[in-house]
């Protein structure tokens, strides 16, 4: 039996504009970044044909120099369609056309992208003027625009020029076609580091050529899978320690001395995100990145990323909520450049730090958060051996489901990849600032009766290696049985952002299960608390699901179980189980999103 929730152990593939998401929606990134406030009750589209009069001389060229890098003719940078003919802008029912989709990203300050250069309120107010006939000229210059764009910390900079005593390999998509109409495709080229020895990726530039469709870029480590010189779907790719992300706007990451470490050989995959909203027919991208080398000394600084935030959250339905998360240091070290990251239901991002003395100093302030601009900023702080810093985001949830953690754009994010130096052993810092045990609450699968329980917690071991074979026997029925043993179960203690010391780490949990001859209902709360020994991370993880017991093999140990509520709903999965001459079931949960890993349970007859 596979969960998707135990995704939320494993923080794999975490960046959105750098990992696979079968489930975006189908709007392109601009289209959805242009959505406005009538969505939210806002002010209705105007019922009204712009004037054609000033289109030449005061509209087109105001419109040209604030949205014409992504919206000119042709359309750049994965625009779905250009804002320069007037004919064009006007076409369509009303609240359907361009001019609508403009007025919409004008008004809530979506558009132009908000870390790029902003129209004077004057030429706001302007072009909402007109385009809405007079009937909203926007904000005036002494107010801020709403939905706006306000961060604390500067655009990380960097020099026209590489440093000097460096040399340059690139890193290039191979003429890669993307198909009229293709929205949001994520192709990811790993390759060979063409170095004969260990050097310091001194300075990452991005390589742009065809400019229609590409939407942005992304460097990291690793391969999955991929040899090199292969290519193929963004799926779990992880960006915990990303090297370097690219969106219009962005300049190259540059190191003043120092670097990231490059071994021969190793593998670096190229995430390239295309956008063919607009529908070119003859797209043939050589886009890449040109990454700048230099020698490792003695006394150059290395540096690595060190991801900050929380998982395992979630955001009730049509409600704003904010989760936070908090890394305590375990070495000195000095931050050079952040890269915040939510996805598309973010608000607002904010990191602090309080010193061992109590005092609180900020760390990165971003207000009025948007999807598509997402960029590097220039944090040159130094942080201390038992530094506290802590991460909230701030989301908006307006739809009717629970908005939870997820590599999926549709789920969100909290993070800061921060770029450190010195290094430290692990690449993920999360604990709660007091960890206290939650307490127990019924899934939404659990009968109504489940309230008047409270299972014993129970604490778990960590094993590695495969779960035992469950040996079947018999199915009990007609019982409530509660959580009596936990087992944590991972092929490789090696996670790829941290080796897990299973001695220091914890894993407990709360449960029961109801068990009849055709039907099953279990409900767990499970808590990990998982160290590498000097970087640490916790989480809460509700495993809630219920359905139908089909054929039972009692010598293979494999019911069938057919979901009717929760993940598995809808679904017929094999269910792993044992069942004890003392009425036990113990069952195995595997994780079925990127990582090698499973779950033991053993339930035991209650003793109420």
């Amino acid at each position: 039996m596979s969960f998707r929730p135990l995704v939320l152990i494993c923080p794999l593939a975490l960046l959105a504009v750098a990992c696979d998401d079968d489930d975006a929606p189908p709007d392109s990134a601009d289209a959805v970044a242009m959505q406005g406030p009538e969505a939210d009750g806002g002010v209705p589209d105007p019922p009204c044909v712009p004037t054609l009069d000033p289109w030449d001389t005061f509209i087109r060229p105001r419109i040209e120099v604030w949205c014409g890098e992504c919206h000119g003719e042709p359309p750049q940078f994965g625009a779905p369609y250009g804002l320069l003919d007037y004919d064009a802008l006007v076409d369509g029912a009303i609240g359907e056309r361009r001019v609508d989709q403009l007025v919409r990203a004008l008004r809530a300050g979506t558009m132009p992208p908000p870390a790029q250069p902003q129209p004077p309120g004057a030429d706001r107010a302007a072009l909402l003027e007109w385009a809405t006939c007079g009937a909203n000229a926007g904000a005036p210059d002494d107010e801020p625009v709403p939905g706006g764009f306000d961060v604390d910390r500067p655009l990380l900079d960097a020099p026209d020029v590489p440093p000097v005593d460096t040399d340059f390999f690139e890193l290039r998509a191979d003429a890669f076609a993307v198909a009229p109409g293709e929205r949001d495709r994520y192709e990811c080229f790993t390759f060979a580091a063409p170095v004969d020895e260990p050097r310091l990726i001194r300075r990452v530039e991005t390589i742009v050529d065809d400019t229609r469709v590409l939407h942005h870029t992304v460097l990291i480590p690793g391969g999955e899978g991929r040899e090199a010189g292969e290519s193929g779907p963004c799926q779990n790719d992880n960006a915990l320690d990303l090297i370097y992300a690219w969106a219009p706007g962005q300049g190259p990451l540059h190191f003043p001395e120092g670097g990231i470490r490059v071994e021969p050989g190793e593998r670096l995959t190229l995430q390239i995100h295309y956008n063919n909203a607009a529908g070119h027919a003859d797209v043939a991208d050589s886009s890449g990145v040109r990454i700048h080398h230099g020698p490792v000394t003695p006394d150059a600084p290395i540096y690595d990323m060190l991801a900050f935030g929380p998982l395992g959250f979630s955001v009730p339905a049509r409600s704003v909520g904010q989760v936070t998360g908090y890394c305590v240091l375990p070495q000195d070290t000095t931050v050079f450049a952040s890269f915040p990251h939510m996805h598309e239901a973010g608000v607002a991002f904010e990191q602090t730090i309080e010193r061992a003395d109590g005092a609180i100093e900020p760390f990165i302030d971003l207000q009025g958060w948007s999807f598509d601009s997402q960029y590097l900023y220039s944090t040159p702080i130094e942080l201390r051996a038992g530094d506290l810093v802590t991460t909230t985001c701030t989301y908006r949830n307006l739809g009717d489901g629970t908005l939870r953690s997820g590599t999926a754009t549709s789920d969100e994010m909290c993070f800061n990849f921060a770029y450190v130096t010195p290094p430290l052993a692990g690449r993920y810092c999360n604990r709660s600032e007091v960890h206290e045990p939650a307490p127990y609450t019924p899934g939404q699968c659990a009968p109504v009766e489940a309230v008047d329980f409270e299972p014993p917690r129970i604490s778990g071991a960590f094993v590695q290696g495969e779960p035992p074979p469950m040996s079947g026997g018999r199915w009990p029925a007609g019982e409530r049985l509660e959580l009596s043993e936990l087992t944590l179960v991972l092929t490789d203690f090696d996670l790829g952002f941290a080796v897990v010391d299973p001695d220091a780490s914890q894993v407990s949990g709360m449960g029961q299960v109801w068990v009849e001859a055709d039907r099953l209902v279990l409900d767990a709360m499970l808590e990990f608390y998982l160290t590498d020994g000097l970087l640490a991370f916790d989480d809460v993880v509700s495993l809630s699901v219920g359905g139908v017991v089909g054929e039972v093999d009692e010598v293979a140990g494999v019911a069938q179980f057919t979901g009717e509520c929760g993940d598995l709903a809808g679904s017929t999965v094999d269910l792993e189980y044992a069942g004890d001459a003392d009425g036990g079931l113990s069952v195995v949960v595997r994780s079925d999103r990127g990582l090698d890993l499973a779950i033991v349970l053993r339930f035991t007859p209650a003793t109420d």
